[in-house]
Protein backbone atom coordinates (compact mmCIF):
# COMPACT_ATOMS: atom_id res chain seq x y z
CA UNK A 1 0.00 0.00 0.00
CA UNK A 2 1.62 3.16 -1.03
CA UNK A 3 0.19 6.70 0.36
CA UNK A 4 3.21 8.76 0.25
CA UNK A 5 2.64 12.53 0.09
CA UNK A 6 -1.00 12.12 0.18
CA UNK A 7 -1.34 14.94 2.80
CA UNK A 8 -3.35 12.94 5.17
CA UNK A 9 -5.97 14.86 6.95
CA UNK A 10 -7.52 14.19 10.13
CA UNK A 11 -10.23 11.51 8.24
CA UNK A 12 -7.61 10.16 6.27
CA UNK A 13 -5.33 9.13 8.74
CA UNK A 14 -8.51 7.59 10.94
CA UNK A 15 -9.25 5.99 8.58
CA UNK A 16 -5.82 4.60 7.96
CA UNK A 17 -5.98 3.76 11.82
CA UNK A 18 -8.81 1.84 11.18
CA UNK A 19 -7.73 -0.43 8.01
CA UNK A 20 -4.01 -1.03 10.14
CA UNK A 21 -6.10 -1.86 13.45
CA UNK A 22 -7.78 -4.72 10.65
CA UNK A 23 -5.42 -5.85 8.04
CA UNK A 24 -3.69 -9.02 8.68
CA UNK A 25 -1.82 -9.60 4.93
CA UNK A 26 -0.54 -6.13 3.94
CA UNK A 27 3.05 -7.06 3.10
CA UNK A 28 3.97 -3.52 2.14
CA UNK A 29 3.35 -0.10 3.98
CA UNK A 30 4.89 3.26 2.40
CA UNK A 31 3.43 6.40 4.32
CA UNK A 32 6.40 8.84 4.05
CA UNK A 33 6.18 12.17 3.69
CA UNK A 34 2.99 12.37 5.62
CA UNK A 35 2.34 14.16 9.27
CA UNK A 36 1.46 11.55 11.71
CA UNK A 37 -0.62 12.37 14.88
CA UNK A 38 1.08 11.03 18.41
CA UNK A 39 -2.24 8.31 18.04
CA UNK A 40 -0.62 7.25 14.47
CA UNK A 41 2.78 6.81 15.44
CA UNK A 42 1.32 4.58 18.64
CA UNK A 43 -1.25 2.59 15.91
CA UNK A 44 1.71 1.83 13.30
CA UNK A 45 4.52 1.00 16.28
CA UNK A 46 1.40 -1.58 17.22
CA UNK A 47 0.85 -2.66 13.55
CA UNK A 48 4.26 -3.50 13.35
CA UNK A 49 4.58 -5.74 16.18
CA UNK A 50 1.73 -7.38 15.45
CA UNK A 51 2.02 -8.28 11.36
CA UNK A 52 4.40 -10.73 10.78
CA UNK A 53 3.96 -10.21 6.68
CA UNK A 54 5.17 -6.57 7.02
CA UNK A 55 8.17 -7.05 4.63
CA UNK A 56 8.49 -3.33 3.38
CA UNK A 57 8.03 -0.05 5.18
CA UNK A 58 9.05 3.23 4.45
CA UNK A 59 8.53 6.13 6.27
CA UNK A 60 10.66 8.67 4.97
CA UNK A 61 10.20 12.28 6.29
CA UNK A 62 7.01 11.56 8.31
CA UNK A 63 7.82 14.30 11.00
CA UNK A 64 7.99 11.78 13.50
CA UNK A 65 10.14 13.53 16.94
CA UNK A 66 13.03 11.76 17.83
CA UNK A 67 11.60 9.59 20.18
CA UNK A 68 8.36 8.22 18.47
CA UNK A 69 11.13 7.26 15.37
CA UNK A 70 12.75 5.33 18.30
CA UNK A 71 9.49 3.72 19.45
CA UNK A 72 9.01 2.72 15.57
CA UNK A 73 12.91 1.69 15.39
CA UNK A 74 12.36 -0.55 18.80
CA UNK A 75 9.02 -1.97 17.53
CA UNK A 76 11.21 -3.21 14.12
CA UNK A 77 13.49 -5.05 16.62
CA UNK A 78 9.98 -7.37 17.56
CA UNK A 79 9.43 -7.62 13.87
CA UNK A 80 11.40 -10.78 12.17
CA UNK A 81 10.32 -10.34 8.52
CA UNK A 82 11.18 -6.64 7.37
CA UNK A 83 13.37 -6.74 4.75
CA UNK A 84 13.40 -3.25 2.90
CA UNK A 85 13.53 -0.12 5.25
CA UNK A 86 13.21 3.32 4.27
CA UNK A 87 13.96 6.10 7.04
CA UNK A 88 15.53 8.46 5.02
CA UNK A 89 14.86 12.39 6.25
CA UNK A 90 13.90 12.07 10.23
CA UNK A 91 15.46 12.59 13.21
CA UNK A 92 17.18 10.11 15.11
CA UNK A 93 17.86 10.64 18.73
CA UNK A 94 22.19 10.33 19.03
CA UNK A 95 21.72 7.87 22.00
CA UNK A 96 18.78 5.74 22.08
CA UNK A 97 17.47 6.31 18.27
CA UNK A 98 21.11 5.11 17.20
CA UNK A 99 21.01 2.54 19.77
CA UNK A 100 17.45 0.87 18.28
CA UNK A 101 19.26 1.33 14.99
CA UNK A 102 22.02 -0.50 15.58
CA UNK A 103 20.00 -3.34 17.49
CA UNK A 104 17.95 -3.63 14.04
CA UNK A 105 20.92 -3.76 12.13
CA UNK A 106 23.07 -6.27 14.34
CA UNK A 107 19.99 -8.58 15.02
CA UNK A 108 18.15 -8.78 11.96
CA UNK A 109 18.77 -12.04 9.55
CA UNK A 110 15.74 -10.70 6.88
CA UNK A 111 16.72 -6.55 6.25
CA UNK A 112 18.41 -6.77 3.21
CA UNK A 113 17.91 -2.87 2.28
CA UNK A 114 18.11 -0.10 4.66
CA UNK A 115 17.82 3.75 3.71
CA UNK A 116 18.47 6.23 6.05
CA UNK A 117 19.86 9.07 3.87
CA UNK A 118 19.42 12.94 5.16
CA UNK A 119 18.73 11.39 9.01
CA UNK A 120 19.25 14.96 11.26
CA UNK A 121 21.37 13.64 13.62
CA UNK A 122 22.86 16.61 14.98
CA UNK A 123 20.47 18.46 16.53
CA UNK A 124 18.66 16.01 17.97
CA UNK A 125 18.97 16.29 21.95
Amino acid sequence: MNLTNIKMGHKALTLLKDFLAGENRLNSLAVGYNEFTPTMVKTLITFIENKSELTELDISSTLFSASSLTAVLKALTKNNKIKKLTLNGNKIDKKEGVAMLKELIVNSVTIEQLFIRNCDLDKVR
